[in-house]
């Protein structure tokens, strides 16, 4: 039977249990019709034969099944049929319907025999169908046994292309087994965090027209802690599971902010980065494990604005615990060793330090002398008495405020920034120098800039800075004519709002060759010299945000330039 004399016959157009026409020229699916009647008259010859078990006898015989399919023929398609299966004509699908099964789909052809056989109105499967040229395709077959077409032996068959549905959730699938295998097989600790309720408080604290949060925060100091409680852990990883001591993944699931306790500042930049959009954020701080010990990591966040979007958030954690030790280790030998170098210029110092206590104890000893000598008159001057013991009281205010600047300089402590005004530091250098330049008969030209910057810094660390350099100049000057040696210490502001202090000097000046490796330690250019004063110098200027440089001067003589960053 062709299928130009199937569409022909009458009754498969008006008989009242025929499928709509409209619905069978639907441009979405393919539509089969296929004469079932030879199918069914093997089916019967198999019955007859003894096959009880209808099912199991096909899907044990294979040659069988595709014998029923080679009896299966097309009687009519719709147009979307021809272009799925053979673009072309109708007359081309004409025939066995064996051909668009491959033989891994016997055995759902198989299956919706049965389906028929047992009466069932529908079969839907997916499979694997064929086309003229040989493609194999993704399929969903849907098989539907209409009771009016049954005494015809006409079976009506809907067949979907699947293929980009099943590559996309194969995709989907993969994706899926790659997260889960990063996700939780990395060795760096990740939390997954659902921030869906931060998103509607987000937007309703926008609404009300807040667009800086630091100063929403200001107004209300609660927020911050309340916000981050919306912030749901809603998986960890095994490395994550270990970091927070916690017994399973699921003992960590719940709030984040509870491993952030007392950590209002962290929270504050965490949400304030949130609420700008950010993509990611960093910062170093401690949490608080499930066992109660804290943990120094680096936390940083992963959320790009499609994560924002849909609520996600990862939050990666790298435990910095031994990095943490070892760099307070390594501040507290800097430290250590800072202090030795003070005691060593204390050392140097010390022809100054005994000058500048000697002459108020001098003018102590003259004022008291002179008094004694007043109170043996048979009269007292009390004016004058008065102002005898002013003088007494002020020289010895002078040694006092020597001996505090070199105990200060000679202790043990931890940097302390203040605000500082680094004229004034360079003034208290000048007066430890004063011994110093006179004994070696350099002069001193002191160019300090007017309204500068206070800078936030250790002002005996600065101090310890502007001696070495001043020092070490004095010594550069020791074979230049007395008449030509010049120290000279200048402040200033550069183009980018940092304070500088520059020290030069009349000498010679530094080797080109080793000018590279002047703040290497152990390197000197005197051979006296240990090589870690500079060394220990620009540690500490870095220390401070600033940074060191040695130069020749075009006119002759060495320049050491450090640079700090003003206060705003």
């Amino acid at each position: 039977m062709s299928i130009d004399s199937e569409i022909g016959r009458e009754p498969w157009r008006n008989g009242a249990a025929r499928r709509d026409l409209s619905v069978f020229e639907s441009p979405a699916v393919a539509f089969v019709e296929i004469d079932f009647t030879d199918v069914g008259a093997e089916v019967s010859a198999l019955r007859h034969s003894g096959v009880a078990d209808l099912k199991a006898h096909l899907l044990a015989h294979h040659d069988i099944v595709r014998k029923l399919m080679g009896v299966a023929r097309i009687v009519n398609v719709n147009e979307h049929a021809i272009e799925l299966f053979s673009p072309g004509h109708k007359q081309d699908l004409a025939g066995s319907l064996e051909r668009y099964w491959p033989d891994s789909s016997t055995a759902v052809f198989a299956e919706s025999v049965v389906a028929a056989v047992n009466g069932e109105p529908n079969f839907l499967r997916e499979t694997v169908m064929r086309t003229m040229d040989g493609v194999e395709f993704d399929a969903e077959v849907a098989v539907h046994f209409d009771a009016g077409n049954a005494g015809r032996g006409l079976v009506t068959v809907a067949v979907l292309d699947i293929s980009e549905r099943n590559r996309a959730r194969t995709a989907l699938e993969h994706a899926k087994f790659m997260y889960m295998n990063m996700f939780h097989g990395m060795a760096v600790p990740f939390l997954r965090i659902d921030s869906t309720r931060l998103l509607g408080t987000y937007a309703r604290i926008r609404e009300e027209g807040v667009v800086d949060l630091e100063q929403y925060f200001a107004e209300h100091p609660e927020f911050a802690f309340e916000a981050a409680e919306a912030l749901m852990i809603v998986e960890a990883n095994d490395a994550a599971v270990k970091l927070h001591r916690a017994k399973s993944e699921g003992a960590l699931l719940g709030s984040i902010s509870r491993f952030w306790t007392r950590k209002e500042q962290l929270i504050r930049d965490i949400l304030a980065s949130g609420f700008r959009g950010d993509a990611g954020f960093r910062a170093e701080t401690r949490l608080l494990a499930m066992d109660g010990t804290e943990v120094d990591v680096l936390l940083f966040i992963i959320a790009t604005a499609e994560m924002r979007a849909k609520g996600i958030a990862l939050v990666g954690l790298i435990d910095t615990t031994e990095q943490v030790a070892a760099r307070n280790a390594l501040e507290s030998m800097r430290s250590d060793l800072a202090h030795g170098a003070r005691v060593s210029l204390l050392g140097e110092l010390t022809a100054s330090i005994a000058h500048e206590i000697n002459q108020p104890l001098t003018a102590i000893t003259t004022s008291g002398e002179a008094g004694l000598r007043w109170l043996a008159r048979p009269e007292h001057s009390i004016d004058e008495l008065r102002v005898l013991f002013a003088r007494i009281v002020a020289d010895a205010r002078r040694a006092a405020d020597v001996m505090d600047r070199v105990r200060g300089l000679a202790m043990r402590r931890s940097a302390h920034a203040t605000p500082i005004a680094i004229n004034g530091v360079v003034e208290e250098v000048a007066t430890f120098l004063r011994h110093e330049l006179r004994s070696h008969d350099v002069a001193l030209s002191l160019d300090l800039a007017a309204s500068l910057e206070v800078i936030s810094a250790d002002r005996i660390q600065m101090q310890q800075v502007i001696l070495n350099l001043s020092l070490n100049a004095i010594q550069a000057m020791a074979n230049v004519p007395a008449g030509r040696r010049c120290l000279r210490i200048a402040t200033g502001r550069d183009e980018t709002a940092t304070v500088f202090v520059r020290v030069e000097d009349s000498g010679p000046g530094l080797p080109p060759d080793g000018i590279p490796r002047l703040f290497e330690g152990f390197y000197s250019t005197r051979e006296s010299g240990m090589g870690m004063g500079l060394r220990i110098c620009q540690s500490i200027v870095e220390a401070h945000g600033g940074r060191i440089e040695a130069s020749n001067n075009p006119d002759g003589g060495a320049c050491f330039k450090v640079t700090l960053p003003g206060l705003r």
